[in-house]
């Protein structure tokens, strides 16, 4: 993929920049928690709604 030419010089853009490469370890490992969490949420949530 040629990037070079993706974005022309009269179009609004912005950039973000990524953690560092030490940080992208310790966000990859939050995200996942986080992701872990939301699913044992998600099953709490629907067990707790059935004995209503």
């Amino acid at each position: 993929m040629n990037l070079e030419k993706s974005v022309q010089k009269t179009e609004p853009y912005i950039l973000i920049e990524g953690p560092r490469w030490g940080d992208a370890e310790f966000n990859g490992k939050w995200l996942l928690t986080a992701a872990k969490a939301a699913c044992i949420l998600a099953v709490h949530y629907r067990a707790a709604i059935r004995t209503q």
